[in-house]
């Protein structure tokens, strides 16, 4: 038998580091994805970039971009530091947000590097205990 989905107590581990939806959630995308993929491998993870306009005009034109969020969907659900949610619900959430966009780690890791769009709220020097709270049983 596959192993079901379990990261609740991890997420909210995760939840409880300051600001990690306000600058962080591209590293708690990131980090979800590399522990599914590791831990089940039977599921298969997908980041998503939540944008509104402006972001979606840029990454179509090519451009390496932010986004207003990022989670990552497994079958029907869409995982953020607060747990998994229906795609409507993350959009509602992200208010000015219109588009859910697949992008590849790389693409994340690229767009990390523009540090001065990301929301400086959350204290990047945290960004190990998102990984650590993964790894914890």
């Amino acid at each position: 038998m596959k192993p079901r989905l379990n990261i609740s107590r991890q997420l909210r581990a995760i939840h409880q580091l300051p600001a990690v939806n306000r600058g962080g959630c591209a590293y708690v995308a990131l980090a979800l994805h590399a522990h599914v993929a590791k831990h089940y491998p039977h599921l298969v993870p997908q980041i998503l970039y939540l944008m509104d306009d402006d972001d979606l005009y840029d990454y179509r034109n090519g451009e390496v971009t932010t986004c207003h969020h990022a989670v990552i969907r497994i079958g029907s659900r869409y995982y953020d530091s607060e747990g998994g949610k229906t795609l409507s619900d993350m959009l509602r959430a992200g208010g000015c947000t219109t588009s859910a966009i697949p992008v590849s780690p790389e693409f994340v890791q690229q767009s990390l590097q523009l540090e001065h769009y990301w929301n400086p709220e959350f204290d990047r020097s945290n960004v190990h205990r998102i990984y650590s709270a993964l790894e914890r049983k």
